[in-house]
């Protein structure tokens, strides 16, 4: 469990780091275009390039998540010990909730120019619920899954 362990955390970290810079980067440029057709040509990209990214470390981390939340179950110990388990679920319900709907819409061009700049903020503002998610979830992999 050791090296699983050291896994998780890395990729906790590397997650985190991904999604702070989406949201404090990324996310700021796109945020400053007031052009609805600079916008798409600037997000839509951008979007599927984070799905690329994020996709495949969202599922590892939920996959080792369940691996030690199953092993903490077996121990009988607390149910705090299943709080990362808890917040990359949290996380994927704000993603399957808000950020697809809205990709979805972007992607099969169904939002008007003031519908577009709205959905934008919002996703913005649900990203920045995701990030912190992902940051609390580091010292609670450290603390509630440490071999």
């Amino acid at each position: 469990m050791g090296k699983l362990f050291i896994l998780l955390y890395i990729l906790t970290g590397i997650h985190a780091g991904a999604c702070v810079s989406i949201a404090a980067v990324d996310l700021r440029y796109i945020m400053s275009i007031t052009n609805a057709d600079e916008l798409l040509m600037v997000f839509s990209p951008l979007l599927k390039n984070m799905g690329i990214l994020m996709a495949p470390q969202f599922f590892i981390l939920l996959i080792l998540c369940l691996i030690f939340s199953f092993k903490a179950f077996r121990e009988k110990q607390s149910v705090n010990t299943h709080l990362p388990l808890f917040l990359i679920v949290a996380y994927f319900a704000v993603t399957l909730l808000v950020h697809i709907p809205i990709n979805k819409a972007i992607f099969l061009g169904l939002l008007n120019n003031e519908n577009l700049l709205q959905a934008i903020k919002k996703w913005d503002f649900w990203h920045w619920i995701r990030t912190v998610l992902s940051i609390v979830m580091i010292p609670a992999v450290m603390k509630f899954y440490r071999p």
